[in-house]
């Protein structure tokens, strides 16, 4: 199944699905304000028309972005309106749309306040998953962990030196600069270099696990820590953690040349746990084949770990 929002893109999902011989699955994207991507509601009727009209091409549902670009806050209102969508079309074709795809981060603290309408029955999480973000209030929401991800870095240079550049300094370097990073004119301290760089990942978006620890700045493929008068007497070989923002973290996971360790071990971890990691129930959902094959679905509970 995938989302889309051209009909061109319609037509060639249908002709490589006639082409393999299957049935592919669609949710047509409506725009609903935060301008990333979305079909305008006024060619609403056009775009579902041609996409019934597809022999290899099956419609499950209507969605909608919301969040991810200009940062606007998801609302009832917007859901509301979505529901209402789909009611139309539902009407206008006489086809059943079981899925309203419009559950993201930002909308998990509407759904555990159990404020979420509940036509909103599909989800794409990502960041609350790996870093339990609260996009909306700030901090962590409930029940969930800010934890779960360590960046470790190995320190390939240690030296004290000048905490201000020498001489003219101008805009050459090709990537943002830290703010607040230098101290007074003539002050020292020690900087340790780590192998890691703008290639990697979004450096500004790792936050030193270490208080007394922070970045001065980023190169391709290195990063300049200032760690104060080395109290903890790092050297070459050491290493220093962060912590991810989900920027970080999604081109983290994404590049070739960084290691990923999964610990402790699925299993060694619900062992540890022993049935004691806390529920959360959660409003009843649906499943998809259960829903076009016209079966009842059940409520189902979801581990907040």
């Amino acid at each position: 199944m995938s989302l889309n929002s051209e009909i061109r893109t319609f037509d060639a999902l249908n002709e490589e699905a006639k082409r393999q011989n299957k049935l592919h699955r669609i949710i047509v994207m409506i725009e609903l304000g935060d301008l990333r991507e979305g079909i305008l509601p006024g060619t609403l009727v056009e775009h579902y028309k041609h996409a019934f009209s597809l022999s290899n091409i099956e419609v499950v549902g209507i969605g909608a972005n919301l969040g991810c670009v200009s940062g606007a806050v998801p609302n009832i209102d917007q859901f509301t309106q979505l529901m209402l969508y789909r009611e139309l079309l539902e009407l206008k074709f006489d086809r059943k749309l079981p899925l309203i795809s419009a559950g993201t981060s930002s909308v998990l603290p509407l759904l555990i306040q159990g404020e979420l309408p509940h036509g909103i029955n599909h989800f794409r999480i990502g960041e609350a998953i790996f870093l339990g973000t609260d996009l909306i209030n700030g901090g962590t929401l409930p029940g969930y962990r800010d934890d779960g991800i360590l960046v470790e870095v190995n320190v390939v240079e240690v030296k004290n030196k000048s905490l201000v550049p020498l001489g003219e300094t101008t805009d050459m370097t090709p990537f943002e600069a830290f703010q607040d990073t230098d101290g007074p004119p003539g002050s020292r301290g020690y900087r340790a270099i780590v192998t890691l760089g703008q290639l990697d990942t979004e450096v500004q978006g790792l936050r030193p696990c270490n208080p007394n620890h922070q970045i001065a700045g980023a190169s391709s493929d290195l990063t300049v820590v200032n760690i104060g008068d080395n109290p903890e007497n790092l050297q070459v070989g050491d290493k220093i953690a962060f912590r991810p923002n989900y920027g970080a973290f999604l081109r983290l996971m994404t590049c070739p040349y960084i290691d990923k360790f999964v610990e402790p071990t699925l299993a060694s971890f619900e062992e540890e746990q022993n049935g004691s990691s806390e529920m959360h129930s959660v409003p009843r959902t649906i499943d998809l084949n259960s829903e076009l094959d016209g079966s009842d679905s059940s409520a189902v509970e979801t581990n907040s770990a």
